[in-house]
C-alpha cells in the first residue's frame, strides 16, 4: 500500500494533472475577447460584400440604360427612377421624355438587397436619372447606397458616365 507524501505546507501531494478553476477561467475569458473580435471583422466584411454587390448592380443597370440610349433603341430616353420607400428599389424605363411621361415603358423593377437601402435621395423621395437618346447625356448627381456604418456614393456626371 502506498502512502501520500506530505509537502512542506502540510497537505499531502497527488499525481493527478487538472486545470484549476482561475486557468479555466482565463482561458474562456481569451477566447471570448478574440471572437468579439473576430466577429466584427466579419460582420464588417459581410456588410462590405452586400453592399459591393448592391452597388455594382446599379451601376451596371446604370450603365446599360446609357448604352441603349447611345444606341438609339426604341427611339427613345432611358433611365433609371429610385425610389426611397420601405422597400428601396429602382425602375429601369424607356420614354420619348422622362419617368412622368404616359408612354414611358418600364423595362425592371429591381430591389436591394440583404438591407441596403438608399441614404441619398433620402427617405420618401425619389429620383430619376434620364440618360438622352444618341448623346448619353444626364443631368449631374449623386446617389448613395448603405448599410448601417458603410455607404458607398455612385456619381453620374454630366456627360452621363458613372463613376
Amino acid at each position: 500500500m502506498r502512502i501520500p507524501s506530505v509537502n512542506r505546507s502540510g497537505w499531502q501531494s497527488s499525481n493527478r494533472k487538472a486545470f484549476t478553476l482561475v486557468e479555466l477561467l482565463l482561458v474562456v475569458g481569451i477566447l471570448g475577447v478574440i471572437a468579439s473580435v473576430v466577429q466584427g471583422f466579419y460582420g464588417d466584411f459581410v456588410q462590405g460584400t452586400v453592399l459591393s454587390d448592391n452597388s455594382q448592380s446599379f451601376i451596371f443597370d446604370l450603365r446599360q440604360a446609357r448604352n441603349k440610349a447611345m444606341a438609339g433603341a426604341a427611339d427613345r430616353n432611358w433611365g433609371i427612377f429610385i425610389v426611397n420607400d420601405t422597400n428601396d428599389y429602382y425602375e429601369i424605363f424607356s420614354s420619348p421624355t422622362d419617368y412622368s411621361d404616359l408612354e414611358k415603358t418600364i423595362e425592371a423593377t429591381n430591389y436591394l438587397r440583404d438591407q441596403a437601402g438608399w441614404i441619398f435621395p433620402v427617405e420618401g423621395d425619389n429620383q430619376e436619372i434620364v440618360f438622352n437618346k444618341i448623346s448619353g447625356t444626364a443631368s449631374s448627381t449623386e446617389i448613395i447606397i448603405g448599410m448601417k456604418r458603410l455607404s458607398r456614393t455612385i456619381r453620374i456626371n454630366s456627360q452621363g458616365l458613372v463613376e
